[in-house]
Parts: C-alpha cells; structure tokens; sequence
C-alpha cells in the first residue's frame, strides 16, 4: 500500500464538475456544499437567518480549486441592498461548489450556476473574501418578466436537483414559487428587520403570470436507461467508470486517522461500503480496499494537474481538513460530508457502453465533516458510506416513490433489487430484468354509469408484476386523488366508499422489485345516486342559552344532498312547529323570530332525487329575554337648577334589569361624557364634582343579557361654588432653570374667572419680588431672574364667589450664567468735590467671579487713568487722581460663563486743591449696610457697614424661616467704616437675610450660600 503525499492529491485542487453527497438524513444541512438540505421554514426565515441579502447582476465567472475541490467565483454587482452590508453598487464575489478546471469537471446538484447580466436575489453569509449561498440555490430567485411585462422573481432550474428533506421541527417547507419583484425585496426588508411577519400571499405573484418550469439537465436519464435508475450527468450526459469495462481496479484509501466520534474510525465501514457493490451479482465493478494511508490536503488555492491519483484511485478523508463545511452543532444539524467521482471534461474522452454515451470518471474523493460519528448510529454509518460510495460510481438519487433503494435520497436502506439493476446496467453487458410493462383497466368500464359507492376496479395482469398501484381522483389530471392503495397483490381492488352521483377518473400501475412500470388509460365512471346520509348538526351547540331572536343555524355538508329541510318546534316531538322549509340549498339557514326566553327544538335532513335522508338528532336552543323598557327617573327633576356639583341621580327599578347604565355629559347628544357608570345595581349615584354653574345631562337605561334597553334623559344645572386649589404644571417642582425669564404655567380651575400669582425669594412669601392679580390665562412671564438663585411661585383662582385657597408653592432656581449689566452704587452721578482718592462701589452680580473697573478722562474711555481687572470685591479705591478735573468711570463683571457687558457711565469731579496724600477718611453720613462679597459664596463672605455716630449696633444672620443663624456683631461701634466676616460652615445651601440694627434703623441684605 502506498503513502499519498501532499503532491499526491494536488490535482485534486483542480478537478471538475461531478456530484458526490452524503445526504443529511433528518438533519438541518447548513453549509453550501451539498444536494440534500433540510430548508428553512420559509423565504422570510432565510432572510432573517442570511448575512446579507441583495439583488445584484451576475458578471465574469472563473473556476479556483483548493483542498480537492473545485469552486466557481462569481463576479456580482449590488442592484439593490434589503438585508446585511451589500448596498446598491458594491462589488462582491460568491463562491459556490462545482466548475471546470484543468481538464477535470466536478458537478455539485443543486449549486447555482450564475449566467452573466442576469439579476438575482441572494441570500448569502461570509465565506472568507468571498460569499456562499446559505444553502445552495434553495431560496435564490433568478429575475425574470412576466408576459404583461411585470418584473418577477423566479426559483431557479438548479433547484429541481436538491433533496429537500424534512425540518427537525416537524414542519414542511413553504414551496419557493414566482413573486413580483418589488413587492418581495420591500417585504424582505422589512421581514429581516423583524417589522413584520412573513407573508407569502402578499407578495405571490399569480399562477399565470409564472415562467414556464426549468427542465434539469442533471438527471441522467434516457429512454435506453431503465426505470427507475437515474446517473449523475453532465450536460445530459451520465458518468461512469470505463476502468471497469476494462478489467481494472480502483484502489480506494481511507485517511489513517478516520473519524475521531466513531471506534475504529469507520475505516471498517468503507471497506464494508466497498464489499456491498462489489458482490452485486454479475457486475464488473472492483473497488478495492486500500487501506489507510496518512494524508494532509494543500487547502490553499492552486493550479497544479493531477498527480499519482489521476487514474483509478480514491480517496475518503474524514474530519473535513480544509474546513470546508461548517461544524456539526451540539444537536447535529449540518452537512455530514461531500465530495464525488471527478471526470474528464473533454467530449474527446468519453466512452460507449451499451449503446449509450458516458462521461468518464478518474478519480474518487469524499470529504466527511467533523462529528458525524457523533450523530448516527453505526449501522446507518455503514449504510451512508455505502450511499456515498455509490455516488461515486455515478448512480443518482432514485425516487423514494419508485421503490425502496439504497440510493433514495434520505437514509437508510441498505441494497435492493433496484440498485443491483443499475448497478447491473452500469458494469455489465447482461439482459436485464425490466419493470413491467403497461396496465390494462378492465372494469368498471370507461364512462360507466350508476356505478356502487365501493365499486370493484379490475384489470388485465401484466407479466413481471409483483403487485399494482391504483389511484382514483376527481379530475382527468389526477392532482385530486381521493383514492389510492400501492402494491396490491391481486388484479381486483374493492375501492370506496365514494361520493354519490359523482364522477371519477381511475387509473393502474404494475410494478415488480425494480420499480413501477407507466400508469394505464385513465378510465371514468359515475357513481349511482342514493339518498343522502343523515345530517349532523354544528351550530349553535347543542343546549345553547341566550340566542338571539333570529339565530343562524347550521349543519356539515352531507354528501349527495342536493337540498336540506329545517325544521324548529317548541317540542322535541316536532308537533308545535314554529319553522318548516324543505328548500334550502347551504349548509346553513336563519330561523326566527322566536319569541323570547323560551326553549325550540331544531333539526335537518338532507334529500336529493333519490329521496330523503335520516333526520339528525335534534338539538335545542334557548332565546334571550326581552332587554328592559324605558326606566323612569325620580330625580333630580328634569330642568332643576342650583344642584351641588355632586349630586345624587335616582331612577326606578325595573325587574327585568341585571345592571343600569348611566352617564352624564355637557351636551344632549352625550358626546362630551363626563362620567360613564356600566354595571350599576342601585338605582341611585352620586356623580362629581362637577363643574359650578353647569347644565349637565344624564340618561339612564336597564342592562340584562339581551343587551341595554332604551334611554331615559334629563337635565339639570349645578350651582356656582369657589375655586379649588389649583395645579401648577410648570417648570416642575425643584426645577434648575436657565433663562432670564421663565413661563410659569398651571391647569385650568374649572370654577375660576381669574388667577393671582406670586413670586418670591422664600417659600414663607415674606419676601415677596411679584404679585399679578387678574390674570386669565394659565399662563405667566417672570423675570428677568437673578442667576444661580432660588425662588419660589404659587397661583390661587378666583370667581364671584370669593378666592380659593393658594397651591401648594413650587420651587424653581435659577443657573449660573454670564455675569449681567453691574449697577453702580458711589459715587453718586456727577459727584463733585471728591477726594483725590475715590472709593468705587457698586452692586455685586452673583455670577460674577471678578470686576473690571475702568477711569477715564472722555466718555469714550480712550483716555484711561484707571484700569482695574480681576476685583473680587464690589469696590475699589482709586489711586490719587488729579485735582478739578471731570472723570467718567463703568464697571463690569466677569463669570465662568463670560464677561457681562460694561455698566451705564456715571461722572465725578475732584475737589480742587485736594493733596495727592490719602486724607483721613471722614465719617460716613447715614448708616449703611452695603451688599456682602462675594455673593454667592461658599463658605465665607464679608459684610461692610457704616455708622455716622457712635452707637449700639447688631449685625445678625438669619435662615428664610426667620431664625436667628449667627450673631455677627452685637456691642457699642465708633463712627466709621466697618466690617464682619461670616463662616458658613456645615449650613446647607440656600439664601440667608444679614439685618443691620441700630437705634431706629434697619436694613436687610439677601445671602447666597452655594455649595
């Protein structure tokens, strides 16, 4: 036995178009390398499962081979993107099984073979740089148009060659069909983007609009091959091994390390696989088992010939080195393997056998994916591997309908009498036995009439049959088979029961172990007319209570009934008829009016020519009462005024009522409700609050099981009451707001003519900054607003009854923002006589961080003697200043949010003869407590104050309740300037009141503490 080196199998990397398949079984197969596939349940849940899907037009086609294989590489070009990365223009490439390289052909059944400028819809996932089909051509829709000129997508012809078997769940695929084109590539859309469900019938287009069906050129056959053998093919051709008729051997090798998931490997089950067809009687076939031999595949892309496996060899490589199928999932969905018998290319090197021309086969090769051991038992192992060692001798997938077979497309059978006679066909020269030949119907005789319901079909024996196959259907085409029986032994079937007076169309088949042979003439007959069976009833059920007056009744289609005759009594012995028709055509009839909350009997029977049939068991129904009259109110009085805006509504009771039903509204027409009350069981409620100085209307009407009865309405009007509080809407409760002015907005108060607003500093409102009475809308501009600061709003309504109570107050505070327009405090404008050094002052801007002062000698200030940035107090005291002279001084503040703009311009003038030495500071005029700094602060701030005399004075700090904080100062000051500093320390932010007090004066200055 020899060893195959990698050089050995790099011809394979270049090898053609021939088909070899490890059919899936029962198992999802989710890579792109196989015939046999389990299908996604519909086209919606492939575009949902694909990468990408994209309409695109096919360009240039060229063949690569790798790992043993040959791959075509399609050039395509986006037309339109509905799922996944590909968009309109983008160039890609998809690679799929199959192609012609270096002489060698290698056909994969069922992978897409892309016709360049053709457009197609692809679902597709990643393979490497390039792109595969998600399950060979399943799914994929070649663009077509319609004989109207409707543009349409199409299944394609390579699809006719796949294997679809049944999904693990259970279900059955949807059939791909024909579609309009926008209409499916919208809906996919929306599908893969799961906004929507997928809908067939949406997108569907219509039977006459669909293309004529592809033809497969695939299948092998010809009318020299017998039923039911089918050979792979090429271009119509079948592929074979002319070894064979030579007298030669194929040496077969198996990778030394086998599957990892089986003991032994399963290098046993290919010499067994080899054996199977080798022993079948009177073929030529010798397989031989070569043993195993250690082989690593060159899986990159290459161009070499074949090697020493160019003739007559094989090879079985298990574990799918190249990684070319997907890995088997932990539930063993996927491929189980691939790969084929290679050919010749080249018609010069085809061969005759038996009359008929052959491709020829060279060399063997099967790739098994991981796991497979895995996922079936032994025995079905062994018989998979024989399976796919006859693909490798060119057999096809033989119709499962056809007989049982060992080459049907879904596992396991082992050989039969079907692939020996291929087999025999194939690598023999000997006579071989046939299916049998055409059958003879006999009786009933073509369009009998009159014809039993279980007539006995009869027909001639045919030689070579084992048994027959017989169908009967109700169309010349027999897609309508009512009737069917396989393999029956005799040349008589006793058949039925069918339909009465009813035609029908038979035919017959004989069969043997080598398949059937063609249906017989179709023959037709008519069956007798009888009377019809009895009818059963449906609906209403049996015992129904609470039906309406005139209830639908119906019955299940009795066979042979021409007409049906209803009947419905108040006794089950049908003597008190109430309704009797014997003409009606359906299977279902309206009876009525019945009188109500009363028991009926009904039943049906079916009749035609031949007379009645048998009554059905009869049925009963019960009708529902009568719904409840008109109920009278007793109050209020219709038309009564001055009611409370909660008032109590009271109507009679009426017996034949469950429930009331009651409802109150602005209008007559009760369209503007403002209560609605069902289920009721008093006959009074209280409604409200409702609005004062109303009318309102009510009504009221009794509810049983036959539903409400009719209305009673009235009308009354409320009196006029004081407002209640009202709802403040916005800005919310502890809102931090950034404008300057700010809308403050509340709800409506049903009662209230006009509002009143107040702002103010604390939520005690002592510090009041605006109150607006009068207001009628709900609505309120405040401002401009100090920034960083907290105020606090509240809104109470008014009518001519008196105020309501205020709202709850809402809080609201103000963000930091760029610094506004300094207000300037001292010198007063055109102060004259100043001292040669002059003390600025001015209000503090609690978002400013600094001052900018500027003196000068012009309004323009191009002459500046004064030019003061970065002030962190609201003061400065100038240097000298040249005496009797005019000066113009503005101030601005600076922030983190920017620089405010300058102040208004104020003027002073020096005292002439002044001395440029500071004088002594005289005393100050009044008291005064100037504003502290900074402001906002965290956690310290300086107050400045002045006294004019000595006195007694206290400086003391208070919270927004009014309680004392911290007591400053508190003691006997001499004339002057002074000052106090305040620790915060742990208090929590929020504003504060410093208050000046001596003698007879006070003054008050607002604090900011922010932390």
């Amino acid at each position: 036995m020899r060893s195959i080196d990698t050089a050995s199998f790099v011809a394979l990397r270049r090898l053609g178009r021939a088909v070899f398949f490890l059919a899936a079984l029962s198992l999802a197969a989710s890579a792109a390398y196989a015939g046999t596939i389990v299908p996604p349940r519909d086209l919606g849940a492939l575009a949902r499962a694909s990468e990408t899907v994209v309409l695109a037009r096919a360009g240039a086609s060229t063949a690569v081979v790798r790992g043993g294989m040959i791959l075509t590489q399609t050039a395509f070009t986006a037309v339109e993107g509905v799922a996944g990365p590909l968009d309109a223009g983008t160039a890609f490439v998809t690679e799929t099984p199959g192609g012609v390289a270096g002489g060698y052909g290698w056909q994969v059944a069922g992978s897409p073979e892309f016709e360049a400028g053709t457009v197609y819809l692809l679902f597709l996932e990643r393979a490497g740089s390039a792109w595969r089909p998600r399950v060979l051509s399943y799914g994929l829709l070649e663009q077509t148009t319609g004989p109207g000129g409707q543009r349409l997508l199409t299944h394609l012809a390579e699809t006719h060659a796949l294997d679809l078997l049944k999904r693990p769940d259970g279900t059955q695929p949807e059939p791909v069909g024909t579609y309009f084109a926008q209409d499916l590539v919208d809906h996919l859309r929306a599908v893969a983007a799961r906004q929507a469900d997928w809908d067939a019938e949406a997108v569907r287009a219509p039977l006459a609009l669909h293309p004529s069906t592809h033809d497969d050129d695939g299948a092998g056959k010809s009318s020299a091959i017998p039923e039911p053998c089918v050979f792979i093919s090429n271009s119509g051709v079948p592929i074979r091994w002319k070894t064979f008729g030579d007298g030669g051997t194929v040496n077969i090798f198996a990778e030394e390390n086998g599957d990892a998931d089986l003991g032994g490997g399963g290098l046993d089950f290919v010499r067994d696989g080899l054996d199977a067809w080798n022993d079948s009687p009177g073929v030529t076939i010798d397989y031989h088992w070569a043993g195993p031999t250690p082989y690593t595949p060159d899986c990159s892309d290459g161009s070499a010939a074949p090697n020493n496996l160019a003739a007559d060899q094989g090879l079985v490589q298990f574990n799918d080195p190249c990684d070319q199928i997907p890995d088997l999932s932990a539930s063993c969905t996927g491929t189980l393997a691939f790969g084929g018998a290679y050919f010749f290319a080249d018609p010069a090197t085809r061969h005759t056998h038996r009359d008929l021309e052959w491709n020829t086969n060279v060399v063997a090769y099967v790739v098994v994916n991981n796991g497979v051991g895995g996922c079936i038992s032994s025995s079905d192992y062994r018989i998979v591997m024989t399976h796919e060692l006859g693909h490798s001798l060119g057999f096809g997938h033989i119709d499962p309908s056809d007989g049982a077979a060992l080459m049907n497309p879904s596992c396991c059978v082992d050989l039969t009498e079907i692939d020996r006679t291929c087999a025999a066909f194939a690598y023999s020269g000997d006579v071989l036995p046939g299916v049998p030949g055409p059958a003879v119907p006999l009786r009933p005789l073509d369009a009998a009439e009159e014809q039993p319901l279980t007539p006995t079909l009869e027909w001639e024996a045919t030689p070579e049959a084992d048994g027959y196959d017989v169908e009967i259907a109700l169309d010349a085409l027999f897609t309508d088979v009512v009737y069917a029986e396989s393999a029956v032994p005799g040349t008589t079937l006793p058949a039925g029961p069918l339909a009465p007076n009813t035609q029908y169309y038979w035919h017959v088949r004989a069969r043997n172990a080598i398949g059937p042979g063609p249906w017989s003439d179709r023959f037709r007959f008519t069956t007798e007319v009888v009377p019809p069976g009895a009818a059963v009833l449906s609906s209403p059920a049996d015992g129904a209570v609470d039906q309406p007056a005139s209830p639908t009744v119906a019955w299940e289609r009795v066979l042979g009934a021409d007409r049906y005759h209803l009947q419905v009594a108040r006794d089950e012995a049908f003597a008190l008829l109430v309704f009797d028709r014997d003409d009606v055509t359906g299977q279902q009839h309206e009876i009525g009016p019945l009188d109500p909350e009363t028991t009926f009997f009904w039943r049906v029977r079916a009749t035609n020519d031949a007379g009645p049939g048998a009554w059905s068991a009869p049925w009963r129904l019960t009708t529902l009462p009568l719904p409840p009259a008109a109920l009278a109110l007793r109050s209020p009085d219709d038309g009564a005024d001055d009611l409370s805006i909660t008032p109590v509504l009271e109507w009679q009771r009426d017996p034949t009522a469950d429930t009331f039903h009651l409802q109150v509204a602005l209008d007559d027409a009760f369209a503007t409700l403002v209560a609605d009350e069902e289920g009721l069981t008093s006959t009074q409620q209280a409604v409200g609050p409702l609005l004062g100085s109303r009318t309102y209307h009510w009504r009221v009407r009794g509810v049983n099981r036959a539903g409400g009865g009719p209305w009673t309405a009235r009308r009354f009007t409320t009196r006029l009451t004081a407002p209640g509080a009202v709802v403040l809407a916005a800005p919310t409760d502890g809102r931090r707001a950034r404008p300057a002015t700010l809308d403050l907005t509340w709800q409506p108060e049903p009662q209230a003519e006009t509002y009143a607003l107040q702002l103010a500093r604390d939520d005690a409102f002592t510090d009041i900054l605006q109150t607006t009475d009068g207001l009628t809308d709900t609505r309120l501009s405040v401002g401009p607003l100090t920034g960083n600061a907290a105020y606090h709003w509240r809104v109470r309504a008014s009518n001519a009854i008196g105020d309501g109570p205020w709202s709850p107050a809402w809080t609201f505070s103000t963000a930091i923002t760029a610094p506004g327009a300094v207000i300037p405090l001292a010198p007063e404008d055109d102060a004259e006589g100043l001292p040669a050094s002059v003390l600025l002052q001015w209000q503090a801007d609690p978002n400013a961080r600094t001052y900018h002062a500027q003196v000068a000698r012009d309004d323009a200030f191009a002459d500046l003697v004064v030019d003061a940035p970065g002030l962190t107090e609201p003061q400065h005291q100038t240097a000298p200043l040249p005496a009797d002279a005019r000066y113009a001084w503005r101030v601005r503040g600076v922030g983190v949010l920017g620089t405010g703009p300058w102040s208004g311009v104020r003027h002073f003038t020096v005292a002439v003869g002044t001395s440029t030495e500071a004088p002594a500071e005289a005393a100050p005029e009044a008291f005064r407590l100037y504003p502290n700094y900074p402001n906002p602060f965290n956690p310290r701030t300086t107050l400045r104050f002045d006294v004019p005399a000595r006195a007694h004075v206290s400086l003391v700090v208070y919270d927004v309740l009014g309680r004392a904080v911290e007591v400053l100062v508190d003691e006997m000051l001499p004339a002057g300037r002074h000052e106090a500093a305040w620790e915060a320390g742990n208090l929590p932010s929020g504003l504060y009141l410093a208050r000046l007090h001596a003698g007879a004066f006070t003054q008050t200055r607002q604090l900011t503490l922010l932390k």
